[in-house]
């Protein structure tokens, strides 16, 4: 395996496959805890990235597009399926459903942010040459939560 195709395996697919399945898993726990088990039961409110590819949306379209050197990268998920008419209060729960999964954006984030402050603090693998490869490993950080999103039902 080259440099270059390890350099885009750990700046792009590690971090997209992380983004989308706290995303996805983050839709059925929430819809859960609202009062749909939808999700639950099919075993979709996982971790398990291989429980939200898409053939299609996950693997072959964002294959294509990087095979053809686009100016873009597109992809999705299975939808984690919910079941609005099972939630407790149908007309808030929709909107909570659809609000909270924000945190499944958020905490890969966050995690990530924490562990590498404690390995900066702890001068190991982030300190001296590779601070740039700091940098370069968050460049993917708008593309999982660009700014228009909060403003979206």
């Amino acid at each position: 395996m080259s440099s270059e195709a390890i350099y885009l395996v750990t700046t792009w697919a590690i971090p997209v496959i992380v983004a989308i399945t706290f995303h996805e898993a983050a839709h059925g726990f929430v819809a859960h805890l609202l009062g749909d088990d939808t999700a639950w039961r099919l075993g979709r409110v996982s971790f398990n990235p291989v429980k939200h590819i898409d053939p299609f949306g996950t693997i072959l379209l964002p294959g294509m597009l990087l095979l053809f050197h686009a100016p873009f990268l597109f992809g999705y998920a299975k939808p984690v399926p919910v079941n609005f008419r099972a939630l407790r209060s149908p007309r808030r729960d929709m909107v909570l459903a659809r609000k909270m999964h924000r945190l499944g954006r958020i905490l890969p984030k966050v995690l990530i942010f924490r562990a590498i402050k404690i390995a900066i603090q702890i001068n190991t693998v982030f300190a001296g040459p590779h601070r740039p490869w700091l940098v370069t490993c968050f460049s993917w950080v708008p593309i999982t939560c660009p700014p228009a999103w909060p403003f979206q039902l």
